[in-house]
């Protein structure tokens, strides 16, 4: 076998050996480019923006490529949205989806990053720190689709968003500190069913 990867010959991998050591990642930049440029280019009849979720690589390097592609940034704590701002990508780029309130939100709002809610109680936190300022919320649908539980993120047996039914108390929230629900956001599953959908 001539190659360890398509982009990587043996050869090669042994020269990034002996040039850096080991252990060590070896990305494959013309294929993160072609990914990036499908996405950027799926049909949207109604707006689209293409976010890269940090959770599956939080890589500087890779992060600055997909920022000067033109993709935005899908943090889930309060750590990756540093982590983002620190390889220079503009705060508006970056929106933060958090099982956990960030402890740091406060500077993170400062730098121009974007929250989305994904409980009532995020969402009335929210409220008293940013009150008349704009929101976006996490709405679980009441399905998921996934091949398990692990990868099926909606419906009954995710806690992830708030339930469709609570509707009514995020419009409460909301009136109570003048914000304004700018976004609504919603994932009910990796490697799903279309059906669903």
């Amino acid at each position: 076998m001539d190659n360890v990867f398509d982009f990587l010959t043996k050869e090669r991998a042994f020269q990034v050996k002996e040039t850096v050591g080991t252990p060590v990642y070896v990305y494959d930049e013309t294929g993160l480019r072609r990914a990036a440029e499908e996405v950027l280019h799926f049909p949207h009849a109604f707006g689209f923006r293409a976010r890269y979720a940090m959770k599956a690589n939080s890589n500087a390097y890779i992060l600055r490529l997909f920022n000067d592609l033109g993709i935005h940034f899908d943090a889930s704590s309060g750590y990756e949205a540093e982590r983002a701002l620190l390889a220079g990508i503009d705060g508006k780029k970056i929106q933060i989806t958090a099982q956990e309130y960030p402890a740091n939100l406060k500077d993170l709002i400062q730098q121009g990053v974007l929250f989305n809610a994904s409980s009532c109680r995020q969402l009335e936190r929210y409220g008293r720190d940013f009150p008349g300022s704009a929101v976006s919320i996490r709405i679980n649908p009441g399905i998921g689709s996934g091949h398990n539980n692990r990868t099926n993120v909606g419906g009954l047996s995710s806690s992830f968003g708030i339930w469709h039914e609570w509707i009514p108390n995020v419009r409460v929230i909301a009136e109570k500190y003048g914000l304004k629900i700018t976004k609504l956001h919603t994932h009910i599953g990796s490697g799903s069913d279309p059906e669903t959908w």
